[in-house]
């Protein structure tokens, strides 16, 4: 379906789809273990193919820690000038990564 603006809506798989060009922005969240999340992510950044994200990943409900210390160290891997992992007040159960390839 076709949306006014740039937007296209697409009904894909979101752990397999990939565009067939670059787009502008990875908007990712999709209720899967948030390690499937950082995987779909990774895949995106070695591809190249957007060039900003914000991603959720779902928190498990017992001991978060290791997943949050999993997803800062990814993003301190990323040779990325903007980059950041937020915990929102009203997403306990969650954290978005972000991250821009531009200043």
């Amino acid at each position: 379906d076709k949306l006014p603006g740039k937007i296209i809506h697409l009904k894909e798989i979101g752990l397999t789809y990939e565009p067939l060009v670059p787009v502008d922005w990875l908007c990712c969240d999709m209720v899967i273990p948030p390690r499937e999340t950082i995987k779909v992510l990774e895949r995106w950044l070695q591809r190249r193919q957007m060039r900003h994200f914000v991603v959720n990943l779902k928190l498990p409900d017992a001991d978060p820690w290791p997943v949050i210390r999993d997803a800062q160290k990814f993003l301190e891997s990323l040779n990325w000038p903007k980059k950041r992992l937020k915990h929102l007040y009203h997403d306990r159960l969650e954290v978005t990564l972000m991250g821009s390839d531009t200043e």
